[in-house]
């Protein structure tokens, strides 16, 4: 999986809990996708602390490089 393909898998997830309030449709949709991509680049940043938190003790392939191109593509979404 690219980190593109990570970046949009993570959007979909938070997209149906996106909340939004505004009238027209299209508005709507709008908003539920800021609202998602904002939900996804919080847990990139939750796995991004972890990591650095636990730098030392994982393996080099765990390393936060890859997540930070993740929050790359969700910020290019």
């Amino acid at each position: 999986m690219t980190h593109k393909q990570k970046a949009i898998e993570l959007e979909e997830k938070y997209e149906q809990f996106a909340d939004y309030q505004e009238c027209d449709v299209f508005t709507q949709r709008e908003r539920m996708f800021i609202n998602a991509k904002q939900c996804a680049l919080i847990a990139v940043d939750e796995i991004l602390q972890y990591i650095n938190r636990m730098n030392k003790m994982l393996p080099q392939h765990l390393s936060t490089e890859g997540w930070q191109e993740v929050k790359q593509e969700i910020d290019n979404l």
